[in-house]
């Protein structure tokens, strides 16, 4: 693990492999982890970079918000720290949202979007409301009750019954993060902008995927989103929830160097 500082805080990271950069952003409430089972595959087509987000994994929160836009910065700021002028973004989830933010200021530096279980659009009025009150929650209680209703949502059925053991391994990830950071990343989430019209202004290929069980971001969705990129494309893992790099790391790891590849190192 490598940690950057910039004007915003330091961030932590780890890079891997050579070639075409990869920045590969975890979704909310985990950390750059859940890339591990995904790593050794991506590693021979491209050089990954899977940073934690501030307030995630080894990333300290400092004193802002969980803003995307702020985010997006500290991604930025750490693609400048390697000297990185173009690169593919990625996110999961949350990362994903983040991913979007980062094409949306800085377009030229973007060789390729990869989505997974995420979206281009805002939340709802509905979404928003659920955020807030989730944000009550977690103030009232602490994150522990909330986690234990949450966390199981984020696996597919296939999954919960074959591998109940990644649940635990997700909650010591979630555990890290503190109550603070959960609610501002909520926040943050209920607050960003739609962003399928930088979806649809972006030139260079854009992948979707999701998993085919997924019941936070279902396969309607992802269907939207390819139709909204200009050279979009989707890839539904079966026997996936919201979790495919952990549910069916090697289905999902073909995805992304596949997608890849498709750039390829020139770009």
């Amino acid at each position: 693990m490598e940690i950057v500082a910039h004007a915003q805080g330091p961030l932590a990271f780890e890079q891997h492999g050579e070639g075409l950069p990869f920045i590969l952003l975890h979704g909310f409430p985990l950390h750059g982890g859940i890339w591990d089972p995904i790593r050794p595959a991506l590693v021979q087509v491209c050089r990954l970079i899977t940073p934690d987000l501030r307030g995630f994994g080894e990333s300290p929160a400092g004193d802002g918000g969980c803003v995307m836009a702020d985010l997006a910065a500290d991604v930025l700021a750490l693609a400048d720290s390697l000297g990185i002028e173009r690169f593919v973004i990625g996110g999961h989830s949350m990362g994903g949202y983040v991913a979007l933010a980062v094409a949306a200021a800085a377009p030229a530096k973007i060789a390729g979007l990869a989505l997974l279980a995420s979206r281009a659009g805002a939340d709802d009025d509905a979404a928003r409301d659920l955020r807030r009150a989730v944000g009550e929650r977690l103030a009232a209680e602490g994150s522990g009750p909330w986690l234990d209703e949450f966390l199981p949502g984020m696996f597919g059925p296939t999954t919960l019954a074959r591998a109940p053991r990644l649940l635990a391994e997700v909650r010591a990830m979630a555990d890290r993060v503190s109550t603070r950071v959960l609610m501002a990343a909520q926040a943050g989430m209920a607050e960003r902008p739609d962003h399928a019209a930088v979806l649809a202004s972006l030139t260079v290929p854009v992948l979707i995927l999701g998993g085919a069980e997924d019941a936070l971001i279902p396969a309607l969705e992802i269907e939207r989103d390819k139709r909204t990129a200009q050279h979009g494309r989707t890839v539904l893992i079966a026997s996936a929830g919201h979790l495919p790099m952990l549910e069916r790391p090697i289905a999902t790891a073909e995805a992304l160097a596949g997608f890849v590849r498709t750039i390829g190192p020139g770009a």
